[in-house]
Formats: C-alpha cells, structure tokens, sequence
C-alpha cells in the first residue's frame, strides 16, 4: 500500500491557497486596525473560515499520510512473516524426509549438502519409494549425485539392480565416483563422464550427453526399469532435458516409470506435456519442494519416427 497520488497533487495547491487567504486575512486585520470598522470584519469573515478549512484539510492530509506510512510498514512486516513461515514450512518437510531416509537407509558415509543445486531430501525420498515398489533392475540416471548414493543403498537392500549415471561435468563425474566408492557402492553404481554435444532430433539441434561413450564395460543397458531425469542445466537451452525420452524411449522396459526434478519450472512442465502427447505416458505431479513429474505408459506403443537423432 502507497500513499494516494492526490496527496502529492494536492498539497502545494494548499498551500499556495493556505498561504493567500492567511496573507488577506492579516491584510483585513491590519485594516480593521486602521480603523475600518465592521465592514473589514465582516469582509474578514469568509477569510476566516477559509483558513480554518484550510488548516483542517492539511491536518487531514496529514494524519493520512501517516496512517498509509504505518500500512506500509505493517505490510513490510506481515510479507517477511510470510517468507519466513513459509520458509520453516519448507524446512520442516525437508527435515521429515531426512528422517524417513535415515530410517529406512542405513549411512557408511556422511551424505553430500542436499537442496540448492543437489536434490533435495523429499525428492530424494520419492526415489526410495519408488524403487521400494518397482523394484527395478536397472536404472539410468541422467545426471549425477546424491541420487546415485541413495539409489545404490536402496538396490543392495533389495539385493539386486545397477545404477548407470551419466554426468556432463567431469570434475563433478570425480566427485560422484568418489562418493559412490566412500559408501562403497561401486559395485552397483557406476558415474560415466559424458560431455554435452551437439545432437539433431527432427531438424532441431540440441546439446545432450554423449552416448557414444557407453561401451564396454559400461554400454547403455538394453532394458531400464527407471529413469530418473534431473540434467542438464535448465538454463544450457530451451527444454534443455527433453532429448532425454526420444533418444532412451525404446530401451524403456514395458513397466519402464520415468522421474523427473524441477517439475515447477515452466521448461520441465512443457516437456512433460511433449512426451506425454508423443508417447503416450500417464504422468503424476508431486508437489514437492521443487516439483517431480512421475511418468508412466498408457498402453504398449512404439517410439514415434521423431524419436531419431543423429549426432552432428
């Protein structure tokens, strides 16, 4: 709330007219003080009440600028109340989904910082429900991190399943691999560095990982039960991660479940409504800290001719 245009209209106007009906009126005094008599009163008269109107609208004037000065104010309190119970709020469901993975994940190692640019722990918990309920022997993650350390102990809980991440950054492929081998999970997680290049998909360029890398002893599994999708940048292009499902939909199992981070972002929504119009998935929106999309399919369909790509 801010302070009405008209009182800084207003107000030199009042005053120009304040200060002439002061300036007659001690002119008309002066004059009764000459000796003019009751003709100069009653001339002062309308002067008279003109002042007090005056003095009286500027007293209003006034006193409303200071009430909306203590709107604003409140206002200003009030929005950074909101922002910080909404933040606690956050806090707090991030704190409860830490304590369900430490209840069903048993650490050898201290995790990584979560949140920011690492996911975070609702979404982290997601993966362990999801991989609870499927059950999947192969999961391809797009992208690196913490995921992979809290997938690997969900698959040697299960006792079965390998995870294949693929990560663009190198220096960030060594810190994965390092977590990976620090909770020693290398024998069911594996980081590959695949940088980004220049891919064509339907007459559009993109840049994506590097599939070519994938051979012996780490090939792209021929069957993925669950794909997780948090890379690449969002900010690298338009719909940056959208390559992912024309260029992996044919090695998804029949009860392949796709997931996928950041679904609050306008990129990531418009690429869920793509996939779902070209492959006939069923998706499901959870309404965690940074939004997910869980994408399953409707019916056994084949890969649409737009899934072709070749590289440049």
């Amino acid at each position: 709330m801010s302070l009405p245009n008209f009182r800084l209209t207003l107000l030199p106007k009042t005053l120009i007219v304040g200060g002439g009906l002061v300036t007659l009126l001690l002119l008309l005094s002066y004059g009764i003080w000459l000796g003019l008599g009751d003709r100069a009163l009653w001339l002062s008269l309308p002067l008279w009440i003109g002042s007090v109107l005056f003095i009286q609208l500027e007293i209003y004037y006034r006193s409303l600028e200071a009430i909306y000065r203590q709107d604003d104010k409140l206002q200003m309190i009030l929005d950074q109340q909101a922002r910080q119970d909404s933040r606690q709020t956050k806090d707090y469901y991030q704190i409860e989904a830490l304590f369900s993975i430490f209840s069903l994940v048993q650490l050898r190692h201290p995790l990584p910082p979560m949140r920011e640019w690492a996911i975070s722990p609702d979404f982290a918990k997601q993966l362990i429900a999801l991989i609870d309920q499927h059950k999947p022997e192969s999961i391809v993650e797009i992208s690196s991190g913490i995921s992979t350390v809290i997938m690997g102990y969900c698959l040697e809980k299960l006792g079965q399943g390998k995870i294949l991440s693929l990560e663009h950054d190198e220096r960030f492929a060594k810190i994965s691999q390092l977590n990976v081998q620090n909770h020693h999970l290398q024998d069911i997680a594996t980081v590959v560095y695949a940088p980004l290049k220049p891919i064509e998909l339907n007459g559009q360029t993109w840049r994506w990982y590097d599939l070519d890398v994938l051979q012996l002893p780490h090939p792209l599994p021929d069957r993925i039960d669950l794909l997780v999708i948090d890379g690449p940048p969002g900010d690298l292009q338009h719909l940056s991660r959208y390559p992912a499902l024309p260029l992996l939909f044919q090695a998804l199992s029949e009860n392949g479940v796709v997931i996928i981070d950041d679904g609050d972002r306008a990129d990531e929504q418009e690429i869920v409504q793509r996939w779902q119009q070209e492959f006939g998935l069923e998706s499901e929106r959870i309404l965690n800290e940074k939004g997910a999309f869980i994408l399953r399919r409707s019916s056994p369909i084949k890969p649409p001719a737009l899934a072709h790509a070749s590289s440049q």
